[in-house]
């Protein structure tokens, strides 16, 4: 059926509303996929922030990693819907929507920020930052696994550990997981 052929009523049935209770808080289609995409990165990216802030000292930078991935792929998974397949829809691609794509922007960033702490730990071969690119990337794969009905609880520390282990911090896991464990216990 896809967004552009999806109706308000449709939208306001599948979430159990009248439709001009939708309207008195949405103005728009666009408005309501506004909202949701925003949705997918605002916590991700409040955390991801946070992490980021914290002092080098206060934890490993493999752990930095690592508890952003694990945080932001739990939100993806265990959110009610699988909002995350929105942005495969060419809309959400547009200048409509530039609050949500500067916020993902700014979330991939954080995850490339955090993967060039590693660069002195991880595997030469694989700079800092496109650690933190792939990271993101694994991250968001948690999205497809969810629509293909594949996804368990198992899928988001699975990605993060995936994330570590290609940047060859697989001896140290143990320890990132630890760490990871009270970085989203402090500030999750």
């Amino acid at each position: 059926m896809g967004f552009a052929n999806t109706s308000t009523r449709s939208i306001a049935d599948a979430v159990g509303i009248r439709q001009s209770s939708l309207y008195h808080h949405f103005k728009t289609k666009d408005d309501i996929l506004e909202d949701l995409l925003g949705g997918t990165v605002s916590g991700g990216l409040a955390f991801a922030r946070a992490v980021a802030a914290l002092p080098q000292a206060e934890a490993s930078a493999g752990s930095r990693l690592h508890a952003v991935a694990l945080y932001d792929g739990t939100l993806l998974c265990n959110a009610r819907w699988n909002l995350g397949v929105l942005y495969h829809l060419p809309e959400a691609r547009s200048g409509r929507f530039e609050r949500f794509l500067a916020g993902r922007r700014e979330l991939r960033n954080l995850y490339g920020e955090l993967g060039g702490a590693l660069a002195p730990a991880g595997d030469p071969a694989l700079p800092g930052s496109s650690a933190g690119d792939l990271a993101f990337r694994l991250v968001e794969s948690l999205i497809n696994l969810r629509a293909d009905g594949m996804a368990t609880s198992d899928s988001p520390p699975q990605a993060a550990d995936a994330g570590l282990i290609l940047c060859g911090l697989g001896a140290e896991l143990p320890a990132i997981r630890e760490q990871s464990a009270a970085l989203i216990e402090r500030l999750g």
